[in-house]
Order: C-alpha cells, then structure tokens, then sequence
C-alpha cells in the first residue's frame, strides 16, 4: 500500500485488513503525478480512514477502504508542494480490481500532456465499470482521454462521490460522523435537507448503529418500533432510550429524515411523479409527502424539485461517455 513520505498519514496507521473482508472491489485508487495538488488528496484519504475507524469501532472490522496512490510509472511523485508521495505503478486493466479511481488536480494536472497510456488505462478503467472521479483540475486529464465529464454545476465533487459511497456502504449515520470530522470548511449547498440528521455522536454502539442502517435499509416500507427493536435483539423501552440517548433523536424521526432525504434524491435526480415518489420511500402517497416537505422545507415537493434543478442547469460538454 502507498503512503505519503514524510507525512503521518492515517492511512499507515491503520490495523491489518482480516482476510474473510478483503474486497477488491474496495480498493480506492487515487491517481497523481509530478506537481499534483496534495492537499485534497491527502483530505480524501482523511475522509476514507475515518469512515475505516468508525466501522472499525462499531462492528470490528477494519479498513474496509484501501486507498492506493499510482502512478503511470510507480515509485516517487513530488507534489505541488514540494513533498514527496511513494505511489504504485498503475496496475493493468484486468488485475485488481478497482471501485473508484479518483484523478488528482493541482498545478501539474492543468499543465500535464496526459500519455496516451495514462489516456487508455482512464478509458479501460471506465470499460469496466469503474467511476473515474476528477478533483478538481483533474477534469483535464479525463477529458483527454475522451470521456464525457460533467460541467462544474452537474459534477459531483470528489468529496460528494466519497461520502455517497460511504453512506451507501456504511449508512447515512458513519457518513454524518465522517463529514462532521473532515467535511470542507465550505460546501456546495446540498441538494438534500439538513433537517432531521442524526447527532452523530463520537461513541455509537454497535446495536444502535445496526438499527439506524436497518432502518435505513426499510424505509420503503411499513416499519414500526417492534419491528426495528426486534431487528437488533431489544426490547422496545430498551431501543427507544438508547437510539435517543445515542443518536439525539427517536427511531421515528431518524426514519422520516431517511424517507426525506430519499425523497429530496428522487425529485433532484428523476422525473417521477410525486405519488410515485412518496410511495418509494415509504411516505405513501403525494399528499402527506407534501405535508412533511412543508413543515419541515417550508415548501412544497414540486417547488423543490424546481428548485435544485434551477441551481444544476449547466451547458453539456461533448465528448463520449458520462463520468462523475
């Protein structure tokens, strides 16, 4: 595994991975090169080892994301900064595979005549299923080699891919922490409502974070106390006094703050009707949907969904396949 010389990084502190959870599919690869911008880097590396301590914490099991440095040659690579990063060469297409590759910026990234190797792996990699994630100026490398990138309003930052992946991997409660401890000073407003988060506590028990990814896992369908209390071996007075206790909030309304985040995704991202929406997320039908978005958004879902879409209009570019 890479490391950055001369850098305490969180990575190299990380416990040995037990072999029954080693996934390839969660190595994380991070590609740079010569005058590469190191801090957002080394900030996503930050952001991917504090959801490996949190999962390690609540259920024991250790880095479940191995983030890997490579290069188009392997060895050495001297930031932006003048620090020095030791870096894998980049591995062929058909070997170990990859579940993200995320293409560093900087100073190097704008001025870089991108190989037509480097082009042809980014091209393979993306064949194969893989997201290929630009920070920052590393669009222009991506564009080099001919995939489609997003224009700055629609492209989800390499920081919003790294969160979604960790609240779709570890749920939305690990996610919170995660952002909470190394989230940016400042953000793109979310298309998603910050009402009705979790408090995301520094000690979650394990039962209790089992419950919240129940339920998370439900909330397309009717779900009561006994049910989730039941999921996680408790007795019903037990489970409400310590999800509140951990959390800061009942099971109730961590449930509904699901539905309305869930709810918030599908009218950003579809064209579904509004029924159809409540429906899927386990609110039931457009009406009482409607109810919750104006207590708790001040407005309606319809007005939402025009809303977010006014904010990401941005002109296509033209190349040939989609990236994040």
């Amino acid at each position: 595994m890479s490391v950055i010389t001369g850098i305490k990084s969180s990575v190299s502190r990380l416990p040995a991975f037990p072999a029954e959870r080693l996934n390839l599919s969660h190595r994380l690869g991070l590609v740079v090169f010569d005058s590469f911008g190191l801090a957002d880097v080394v900030a996503l590396i930050d952001l991917l080892c504090a959801a490996n301590a949190i999962e390690q914490r609540a259920s024991g099991f250790k880095r479940l994301y191995m983030p890997v440095l490579l290069s188009e040659s392997g060895g050495t690579v001297a930031s932006a900064s003048g620090m020095h990063v030791a870096t894998e060469r980049l591995p062929p297409p058909r070997g170990q595979r990859l579940r993200i590759v995320f293409v560093a910026g900087g100073v190097g990234a704008a001025t870089l005549e991108a190989s037509p190797r480097l082009c042809q792996w980014l091209r393979d990699q993306h064949e194969l299923g893989v997201m290929i994630v630009p920070i920052a100026e590393g669009r222009r490398l991506i564009e080099a080699a001919g995939l489609f990138v997003k224009s700055a309003g629609e492209q989800r930052t390499a920081f919003a891919a790294a969160m979604a992946m960790i609240a779709a991997d570890l749920g939305e409660l690990v996610a919170a922490r995660c952002l909470e401890l190394h989230g940016p000073a400042q953000t793109e407003a979310p298309a998603e409502p910050e009402v009705l988060r979790p408090v995301a506590r520094t000690r979650v028990t394990e039962q209790i974070l089992a419950s919240a990814r129940w339920l998370e896992t439900h909330h397309e369908q009717p779900v009561s106390i006994a049910d989730a209390a039941h999921a996680v071996a408790m007795s019903e007075r037990n489970f409400l006094r310590r999800f509140k206790l951990e959390l800061g909030m009942t099971p109730s309304d961590y449930l509904l703050g699901v539905r309305l985040r869930r709810s918030c995704k599908l009218l950003t991202e579809t064209d579904l009707p509004i029924d159809k929406i409540a429906r899927r997320c386990g609110i039931g039908d457009g009406g009482r949907l409607a109810k919750i978005f104006r207590k708790h958004l001040a407005r309606s879902p319809g007005e939402y969904r025009a809303g977010t879409r006014a904010r990401t209009v941005a002109p296509q570019r033209f190349n040939r396949s989609p990236v994040q």
